[in-house]
């Protein structure tokens, strides 16, 4: 998951911008556009629940790093909240082929 990998570098990038710039750690975040973290429907009762865990996760992190003070964090908070939602787009792809591959079985 390249975009996680590079959500969590970003995220580190945001602290170090807030830490020189301390000035804005109380400047409010703006809004940003949110994904839906839904997962697809499960192909069994208990199929795909450590996945589920992970996108609940992911939407988790998006949600309290969109809440975070400090506005854009010098241009890193709309990456980071893209790349989060991109790990989620990948997490659901490979939840659906779980479930496709389920299917065949």
């Amino acid at each position: 998951m390249t975009a996680l990998s590079a959500g969590i570098g970003g995220v580190t990038t945001g602290i170090l911008y807030l830490r020189s710039h301390p000035e804005i750690a109380n400047v409010a975040a703006s809004a940003a556009p949110r994904s839906d973290f839904t997962p697809p429907p499960r192909p069994a009762r208990n199929g795909n629940f450590m996945l589920e865990a992970a996108l609940g996760n992911l939407r988790n992190a998006f949600d309290l790093f969109a809440q975070a003070p400090g506005g854009d964090m010098g241009g890193t908070r709309e990456k980071v909240g893209g790349d989060i939602q991109t790990a989620a787009t990948e997490l659901v792809i490979g939840i659906n082929a779980t479930n496709a591959e389920s299917a065949r079985q």
